[in-house]
């Protein structure tokens, strides 16, 4: 298949430029708010961090533009308190007080909901937003620690790598959560669920950048930065997150009417990038990918763990329910068919068109038409550009351009 058609899906499911900064504009409001004047956890030193998808630059267009867009936060309580001064219960009613009157100020006509971890705070203001912000205390209060945050933190050439010693770095970022199904989410004790997004987002940017690492090992040494920036950048579309990104949309419009055992992004996220060998050519790495995260969930079984905080378990609802298990294989078995269709080149104009309207639910366009044309007879639809010959001609560089 022609790149070109992978390039044209990519385009139909990554969010815009407009969308992505209207999300940094509601998170970095909310921060601020917490942290005003009189904000009643302002001693605190409250600090909002993006996590899930949009952390690890995977985030993707919902199938419609009636479906909300999801944004998760962390609010990390970063001084003057520990879990030895406050239940679990205490702190996330602190953050949700602070929330309410977020929601007042912003006249957010929908009141915050509560989940098991997190608070939900809906937006309509011309596009549905909902962010889920999940309250937390860093682990190690007194260690100073290098904030993954919106602005440039960047890689430098030692943690392309994820070495031991990076990992054990990484694993400091780790958090307290508060979980109101625990047993003593109304205790003062030690008993609290540990995550590690920031962390786990750090080791997933090291495995999607390993082929650039190898690039180097001929001789040569990686001397550039990456600039770390996980919402704002245009950078991050390696080819993990590209695969990533895919996988999710395959995944949407296939658990479109049963959303409960669908396969959650992280675990996706997780085994696509333990797959994932450092093949910098899309195609080729889509298939070995699947077929690697097939090989790694027969190791791992029903526990999948955050390689920066083992005692995180993403697959913990697979313990109590099978279900969720059974159903992601299910989805890995038809990704594996429908992208192996979609890489053949046995597969056609027609028959291309109607994978990708089944399984990726793509609008039909003039460039997806040229490209599916192209496959199907070698012509291109789309009008040739019209050549002007005069005695001036605007520069590329050029604002008449």
């Amino acid at each position: 298949m022609n790149r070109n058609l992978i390039d044209i899906i990519l385009k139909g499911i990554n969010l815009s430029d407009e969308t992505k900064e209207k999300a940094i504009k509601r998170y970095r409001d909310l921060a601020e708010w917490l942290n005003r004047e009189d904000s009643s956890i302002k001693k605190y030193d409250s600090y909002v961090f993006p996590q899930g998808s949009f952390l690890l630059n995977t985030v993707i267009k919902p199938l419609r533009e009636t479906d909300s867009y999801d944004l998760d936060l962390g609010c990390r309580f970063t001084k003057g308190i520990s879990i030895f001064d406050v239940t679990q219960h205490q702190l996330k009613d602190m953050l949700g007080t602070e929330l309410r009157s977020y929601a007042k100020a912003r006249n957010i006509k929908h009141e915050i909901e509560e989940k098991r971890r997190c608070w939900r705070l809906e937006y309509q203001d011309g596009m549905n937003f909902h962010m889920d912000v999940v309250p937390c205390i860093k682990k190690e209060q007194t260690m100073a620690m290098v904030h993954s945050r919106f602005y440039e933190d960047s890689f430098d050439e030692q943690e392309l790598i994820g070495s031991n010693e990076n990992i054990e770095n990484w694993k400091k970022l780790t958090v307290y959560i508060t979980d109101n199904e625990s047993p003593s989410y109304d205790s003062i004790c030690m008993a609290w669920n540990q995550s590690n997004p920031e962390g786990f987002a750090k080791w997933f940017k090291s495995k999607s950048l390993q082929y650039l690492w190898e690039q180097t090992t001929n001789g040569s040494r990686f001397k550039g930065r990456i600039a770390y920036l996980p919402i704002e950048s245009k950078q991050n579309n390696t080819v993990l997150h590209n695969i990533v990104r895919l996988l999710k949309r395959h995944r949407d419009v296939m658990y479109d009417e049963n959303r409960k055992h669908r396969p959650i992004s992280v675990i996706i996220s997780k085994l696509a990038a333990d797959a994932y060998d450092g093949n910098a050519d899309l195609e080729q790495s889509i298939i070995s990918v699947i077929t690697g995260m097939e090989i790694e969930l027969n190791k791992c079984g029903r526990r999948i763990v955050n390689p920066t905080q083992e005692l995180e378990n993403f697959a913990d609802k697979w313990q109590d329910d099978r279900r969720y298990e059974e159903e992601f294989r299910c989805w890995l078995m038809q990704a594996k068919i429908t992208f192996g269709q979609l890489i053949s080149s046995k597969t056609k104009g027609d028959q291309l068109r109607y994978i990708i309207q089944k399984h990726f639910r793509l609008q039909d366009s003039a460039e997806l038409e040229s490209q599916l044309n192209w496959i199907q007879h070698g012509v291109n639809s789309l009008p040739k550009p019209q050549v002007i010959i005069s005695g001036k001609t605007n520069k590329p560089w050029s604002p008449e351009s």
